[in-house]
């Protein structure tokens, strides 16, 4: 029988405290921050298959933030497979981001700094030890925060395993659900490189945006950083640059937008800051009428509503 932890019978007053503790004692040590306006309402349903951990998850909207605090002290050494199944989801690991709809699927890892968003989700998450995904995928961490579209018929195949694991882990024994699970993870990793592009062609491309990203990232609150800038930081020219986008459907002015507003929205979920305007100017936003703006637009509340109800860390 599985494990399940629910907050159905916990008093709306200890929600939090009580899903957070079962997120950090379940799959790692996070700094949980609840979006605004949303209830905390949530259930977990965990099985042991073979040596991996399997688990349903319905998340309420919440940011869970591993930042370098939460990886102090707290070496978890496992990777997180996530097939979303219902709702919407995004995670952000190593410069890459990726958004996720049903029927997607993302690894990242626990060992470094990630940042994975459910905006009210159901998902189905394999937790893997490093030891034994290193049989089946050589650099993991390469492949980590790289969408697995569900278009795709490899990702539908692994998909559809994941969800009979609860099935596997009930009917065979301990013998067969290692072979059930290195079949995966086999199939995972075969998925993730071809979808990634790891041939010798693609990876100067990849190499070089994830340059780009990592520029970006670190210049987040140079609010004269424009395209041209950028480019110019990184030796392309500004058509080099937008091509380097276009492979992920979006623009370099796109991209470095989101960047800025998912970075003012960490700040204020998490008080990192006292006021509206010094999320946006820490950010590289000069008009805070236009940041208000924008912000709304794309998380369908204000950065106020978010700063006066956003979670301390404990």
């Amino acid at each position: 029988m599985p494990a399940v932890y629910s907050t159905d019978e916990i008093s709306l007053k200890e929600r939090f405290t009580f899903w957070n503790d079962v997120i950090c004692k379940t799959y790692l040590t996070v700094d949980c921050a609840p979006v605004a306006g949303c209830p905390v309402s949530g259930r977990v349903s965990i099985r042991q298959l073979g040596r991996i951990e399997i688990s349903e998850v319905y998340s309420p909207a919440m940011v869970y933030n591993r930042s370098n605090n939460e990886l102090r002290g707290n070496h978890e050494e496992h990777y997180q497979l996530v097939l979303l199944l219902d709702g919407e989801g995004a995670l952000r690991q190593d410069g890459r981001d990726v958004v996720l709809a049903p029927g997607d699927i993302a690894l990242y890892s626990a060992s470094r700094p990630s940042t994975f968003s459910s905006f009210g989700s159901r998902t189905m998450v394999f937790k893997i030890p490093r030891q034994v995904l290193a049989h089946h995928i050589v650099d993991a961490d390469r492949l980590t925060a790289v969408k697995m579209s569900s278009y795709s018929p490899l990702t539908s195949m692994v998909g559809n395993l994941m969800r009979e694991s609860f099935v596997i882990s009930e009917c065979t024994g301990l013998a067969s659900q290692e072979k059930f699970v290195g079949g995966v993870l086999d199939i995972v990793g075969v998925s993730l490189e071809t979808i990634a592009g790891v041939r010798k062609e693609s990876s100067v491309k990849g190499n070089l945006l994830e340059k780009v990203k990592r520029h970006i990232a670190d210049n987040i609150a140079d609010s004269e950083l424009q395209v041209e800038t950028i480019a110019h930081r990184n030796n392309v020219s500004v058509r080099t640059l937008n091509r380097l986008f276009a492979a992920e459907q979006t623009t370099a002015v796109k991209w470095l937008w989101s960047q800025r507003l998912a970075a003012s929205y960490e700040m204020l979920a998490q008080r990192k800051v006292r006021q509206v305007s010094e999320a946006a100017l820490n950010c590289g936003f000069n008009d805070l009428s236009h940041f208000s703006k924008a912000f709304k637009r794309e998380y369908m509340i204000s950065p106020n509503e978010v700063l006066a109800s956003g979670h301390r860390t404990h």
